[in-house]
């Protein structure tokens, strides 16, 4: 079974990036397992213990080794269609 990754790379706000808490805890309950996180505030995470890796990048290996989840979050008004 593969790895579980949460790509938050996408949020570049501290408070965005705190916001996946609550997703890391389900993920974990979901999975029975820890969870990677990928972002680019990887001290926000380091004592969580719904983590087992933090990267600030998503390679091709770990595309290939992880079921990668991206949450939507942090997203503006003007960044949507109306």
């Amino acid at each position: 079974m593969k790895k579980v990754c949460l790509d938050v790379l996408g949020c570049r706000a501290l408070g965005d990036t705190l916001a996946v808490t609550p997703t890391l805890r389900k993920l974990y309950n979901s999975y029975g397992k820890k969870i990677s996180v990928a972002t680019h505030h990887p001290y926000l995470f380091l004592d969580n213990p719904y983590v087992d890796n933090i990267y600030t990048d998503v390679t091709d290996e770990i595309k290939e080794t992880h079921e990668n989840f991206c949450p939507a979050i942090g997203l503006s008004s003007s960044n949507t269609s109306t």
